[in-house]
């Protein structure tokens, strides 16, 4: 048997890896996403597999609100939204998640874990959207315009507060 392959996907963080097993198989490999596993073929025409590479056609709805989605695990923890389960808790504060991957974001509040970094002068963040708030520091960008005044903000948040302090008769 061929040894394990993982690498990440691109766009997607870990825990969302791409394995492949017998990679020098001629007919037969399985890959894993998200512990979904399905069989891929060299002939395109079985599968599911179409001219274009599209493997993930969206066939499993939500039966709540009808969206659909690639993996019949990705439904169930979308009718998560609708149910208001919880199932993944803190043990430390008795928070609770949907989803795995937010109690273990949630559990770097306990651990002081920072494992993201600025490049250009290394502060460290617990999560990757403070570090994209912060490079705004760096960039200088503002893209966020008063339509009253023209004043421009990193954040979208702070355009608000301005706007209710500055122009409350305009709101």
């Amino acid at each position: 048997m061929d040894p394990v392959t993982t690498q990440t996907l691109p766009g997607l963080r870990s825990p969302h890896t791409f394995r492949m097993l017998n990679q020098t198989s001629d007919n037969v490999s399985a890959s894993t996403l998200n512990s979904y596993t399905t069989r891929l073929t060299n002939d395109r025409s079985r599968d599911g597999i179409r001219k274009g590479g599209s493997a993930t056609e969206k066939r499993f709805p939500c039966s709540f609100c009808g969206k659909t989605f690639s993996f019949p695990q990705q439904v169930e923890i979308h009718k998560r939204i609708h149910t208001g389960e919880k199932p993944f808790v803190c043990h430390l504060c008795r928070g609770s998640f949907s989803q795995s991957s937010s109690l273990k974001r949630h559990q770097r509040v306990h651990t002081g874990e920072k494992p993201y970094s600025c490049p250009q002068c290394e502060k460290r963040f617990s999560h990757q959207h403070q570090l994209k708030m912060h490079l705004k520091v760096h960039t200088g960008e503002r893209p966020f315009a008063c339509m009253h005044c023209g004043k421009r903000f990193s954040e979208r948040s702070y355009l608000r507060i301005h706007q209710q302090k500055m122009h409350t008769a305009h709101v």
